[in-house]
């Protein structure tokens, strides 16, 4: 039996409805349900890994060993990032070979490699790739379009109501999350001096998704 059984059911409804409807409170809900029963899973299994020497698990990917102390840390973040990948794929989950709860599980494995390698600064060997200068030439004028100085106007303004939304620290962990990549634990230390608070970077975060689907839907509605 899963760890997170008695929360299967509601985990699944919410996962299900997820892959269909965009809508941000689900994903707040969902989050809210399985944050501290997945934690709790989580750090007790990190508690024996932590435990462990480095190990090596493919050619290119080492897994550092975790320091007791940032166990709780790394706990936290391994937590958020499993159920935004839970979400993120819920697209891809078919309740009849399982449930929402263990979805989450799941993903907390390779999501637990990714924030330990992060956490300690390693990072995946990267392979370049020769481009052919002319190809991405090619490629960037096949997606020239024309713009009407009037849908810049719209548009602009459009996004401007939308970031209007926003409290200065959700702006914050925006621009901190998909334009720089920073992980929870990095926004918490920049912006609260707090590596721990990764559920109020969360919380913020959701927060601001919320508003900025709003804004979409405002704007699509003055569209029709």
């Amino acid at each position: 039996m899963s760890p997170l059984h008695d929360f299967a059911e509601r985990a699944t409804a919410l996962l299900v409805r997820m892959a269909s409807d965009p809508d941000p409170a689900l994903a707040s809900a969902y989050d809210e349900l399985l944050f501290e029963p997945l934690y709790r899973v989580i750090r007790q299994r990190g508690t024996s890994l932590a435990m462990q020497a480095a190990k090596r698990i493919g050619p290119d990917v080492t897994v550092p060993a975790v320091q007791p102390g940032d166990l709780d840390a790394i706990a936290i973040e391994t937590t958020v990032s499993a159920l935004e990948r839970a979400r993120n794929s819920a697209g891809r989950f078919v309740a009849e070979r399982g449930d929402g709860a263990s979805w989450a599980l799941g993903a907390a494995g390779t999501a637990y490699i990714d924030v330990v390698r992060d956490f300690y600064g390693v990072r995946r060997k990267l392979q370049a790739v020769p481009v052919d200068p002319q190809s991405m030439t090619e490629v960037a004028d096949t997606h020239r379009t024309a713009v009407s100085p009037e849908q810049v106007v719209e548009t602009r303004a459009a996004l401007e109501a939308a970031l209007s939304r926003l409290t200065p620290e959700e702006r914050y962990v925006v621009l901190a999350r998909k334009q720089f990549g920073l992980s929870y634990a990095e926004i918490a230390t920049y912006l609260f001096g707090q590596p721990d608070a990764t559920r109020r970077v969360d919380n913020l975060w959701q927060s601001a998704r919320r508003k900025l689907t709003e804004a979409e839907r405002a704007w699509n509605a003055a569209d029709e």
